[in-house]
């Protein structure tokens, strides 16, 4: 249990201290003490009452901070301790829209002075930390890694621009995080002349079998639409975890044809489908939304890809780090006419602190 200096003065039984009462008529509380004989009484109840809120201001800041709070008069290091306790920090937002790899969390240091630049890594708790946002001369130090530091130590820096060791007294890991993902879209079908099926969306997921967005299956040649894919939320999280939207079928007619929109995902931007000789468009950028399917005259169309599940989910006290993939788009159907591109999915990883 880390240690608090500031214990408390004069609460034992019996112990010389003026009552409330007495205290609030005594004329010397508001006057001061006078040349003469001071009362003891008076003053054993002033320092009580400002030894009081210290000793508990002080232990609320050691169980905050898992440091030791010392009556040392270092004056930075109480003041750092005070802050990591107390201050009120932003969220920090991490945005994937490719590919795949680990999400480390973000950690809030608080130093007496340190210079980092971005990029620069660092050593503590043989855990390396990299530097999120260059400080000058900065009393708080955001950086993330695969692990937690010690509570309070030394930075030493590895590579990249900054002090060379960097004292912290106290940290802040997240208290949770947000995750909102959604997983890749479906290609649109092409037409049935020298046609192809719609590539399928990939799967976004964040942690190991913790959150799942499935892609989106792609349109199919002859006009069926794509279908989508369940989502999850594994245990360790809370939240909704919901399946994409179904591709549209195309429609074909005496001497016209259409291609399937593509199904929507939460953030919109579905491939149209194409009509009269005409390919399905792309969906819209990282919306995790189906191609639309493409269209020839008196042909088959194409279905439109369907979209990518949806998840929105809270991981609350998170630890160490989160493998994380971002579903691809499918890919077009080809043909006389080609289909459009699913789009691939996206993740955003907010870190809330307060």
């Amino acid at each position: 249990m880390p240690t608090n200096d500031f214990v408390q003065f004069a609460t034992a039984g019996g112990a010389n201290v003026e009552s409330q009462a007495a205290y609030l008529a005594d004329s010397a509380r508001t006057a001061g003490n006078q040349p003469g004989v001071a009362s003891s009484s008076l003053n054993n109840k002033a320092l009580r009452q400002a030894n009081y809120v210290a000793s508990n201001l002080a232990q609320m800041i050691s169980d905050f901070t898992t440091t030791d709070v010392l009556d040392d008069t270092v004056t930075a290091k109480f003041l750092s301790q005070l802050k990591a306790a107390v201050q009120k920090l932003a969220p920090v937002v991490t945005v994937y829209t490719s590919g795949s790899g680990t999400h480390n969390l973000n950690y809030y240091f608080f130093c007496a002075s340190a210079n980092a630049t971005v990029g620069a890594t660092y050593t503590n708790n043989s855990i390396t930390f990299t530097v999120v946002a260059t400080i000058a001369a900065g009393t708080l130090l955001q950086a993330s890694g695969s692990g937690a530091p010690s509570a309070s130590g030394t930075l030493t820096k590895v590579t990249g621009t900054g002090d060379a060791t960097i004292t912290f007294y106290a940290f802040r890991a997240p208290l949770y995080l947000e995750v909102e993902m959604v997983g890749g879209g479906g290609g649109g079908g092409g037409v049935s002349t020298g046609a192809g099926n719609g590539g399928n969306g990939g799967a976004t997921t964040f942690g190991t079998s913790l959150l799942s967005a499935g892609g989106g299956n792609g349109g199919t040649t002859g006009g069926n639409g794509g279908l989508a894919n369940s989502s999850s939320i594994g245990a360790g999280a809370t939240g909704i975890a919901v399946s994409g939207s179904a591709g549209g079928a195309g429609a074909s007619n005496t001497g016209s044809a259409s291609g399937g929109i593509g199904g929507s995902s939460a953030y919109g931007g579905a491939g149209r489908g194409g009509a009269f000789n005409g390919g399905g468009s792309d969906a819209a950028t990282n919306s995790g939304s189906g191609g639309g399917g493409g269209a020839n005259t008196g042909t088959s169309p194409g279905g439109g890809g369907a979209s990518g599940g949806f998840v929105k989910a809270v991981i609350p006290s998170p630890t160490g780090s989160y493998a994380y993939t971002v579903g691809t788009g499918g890919s077009v159907g080809t043909g006389a006419d080609n289909g459009g591109a699913g789009a691939a999915g996206r993740i955003q990883v907010k870190a809330i602190f307060n």
